[in-house]
């Protein structure tokens, strides 16, 4: 049996990295990401890895209050249109988030396999307070999660770097054209239908495989008709308010998004007929409450608790909501929960 021990979010994220066989990582020593930086400064070099140390914070950041360089342990949500559009021009990533310190490990191996079969960058969206929390976890064995090996060209006569999922590394198996602008299949620069061939198709590589992609954990859907919605750090207060309400008669359910993109309208859209009230709590001001409400497309009622003073959302706060707003809604129309305001 494993054995458990006290780990750190930061620390289980390092340590799910070197599990999915990361041998490079730049980084800086920054709150609230440190703890990373320093367990791949000493790992990587005696694993044959390389470790450099970035230029500034910006190049390395867990999500903190801001804007700016904010308040650095405080704690926030509200990276995640940075995350997501943080660049110029249509272009496809996905985007990950953890709830508990084993999610923090089991999702950074996700992330690298994900990369290693899309070939996209993916961003493991952490936080101040999952990061820097310990929580007392068994981490998974070698051999336990599943690795995805990077993907290799059986022959390199024909071997197009740019257009198939097989990866050769710089200065083996061919020569290929590297360019910064658009390019065919080959490397070399193109323009009109041609670049625009090429961006759709690493755009719908991503596209076609949301329901793949989708990652997520849910509690009392079957019978739910008050979903809260929540990822990040605030899963934890929602799942405590979930059972609170439960409780009181109120069949609230929790939908856990570990994907935050490519956001799962498709999920989105089949719990909006069974729902007549979402509420999504995020330490922000409102950033995936509006990809919520842009899904469901007025077929639920759609409400946002937001937080932005560098403190958690607690249970109470979205047990409060939930009740306040159904009582409104009950004011315009008859429903059958049997609250007494």
């Amino acid at each position: 049996m494993t054995r458990q021990r006290l780990v750190q979010g930061n620390e289980a994220c390092a340590y799910g990295a070197l599990y999915a066989g990361c041998r490079f990582y730049a980084g800086y020593p920054i709150t609230p990401s440190s703890e990373i930086m320093e367990i791949m400064a000493r790992e990587l070099p005696q694993r044959g890895g390389i470790f450099i140390q970035m230029e500034d914070e910006i190049a390395s950041d867990a999500q903190r209050w801001g804007p700016s360089t904010g308040q650095p342990t405080k704690t926030a949500q509200a990276d995640v249109m940075q995350a997501i559009w943080g660049t110029h021009g249509d272009h496809p990533i996905v985007v990950l988030t953890a709830s508990h310190v084993r999610d923090v490990f089991e999702m950074t191996v996700r992330a690298f396999n994900i990369s290693e079969q899309y070939r996209v960058p993916v961003i493991l969206l952490l936080d101040e307070v999952l990061s820097h929390m310990r929580e007392n976890v068994a981490l998974p064995e070698p051999g336990e999660l599943t690795i995805v090996e990077r993907q290799r060209p059986a022959q390199t006569k024909d071997f197009t770097p740019f257009g198939h999922r097989e990866f050769l590394a710089f200065g083996e198996g061919v020569r290929f054209n590297v360019t910064g602008m658009a390019h065919n299949e080959r490397g070399f620069p193109v323009q009109g239908e041609e670049a625009e061939k090429q961006l759709l198709r690493i755009v719908n590589k991503i596209q076609t495989n949301v329901e793949k992609l989708a990652l997520y954990e849910s509690t009392y859907l079957e019978d739910a008709r008050v979903l809260i919605a929540s990822f990040g750090i605030t899963s934890r207060a929602a799942e405590s308010a979930v059972d609170a309400l439960r409780k009181d008669s109120i069949p609230a359910g929790l939908l856990d998004l570990k994907t935050l993109w490519p956001f799962p309208d498709f999920l989105f859209k089949k719990l909006a007929a069974q729902m007549d009230y979402i509420l999504v709590p995020e330490l922000n001001l409102g950033q995936i409450a509006r990809e919520v409400e842009r899904a469901v497309q007025g077929r639920s009622a759609v409400d946002h608790l937001g937080r932005a003073d560098g403190s958690l959302i607690t249970p109470q706060q979205i047990y409060d909501r939930v009740k306040r707003q159904l009582g409104t809604l009950q004011k315009r129309e008859v429903g059958a929960y049997g609250i007494v305001q």
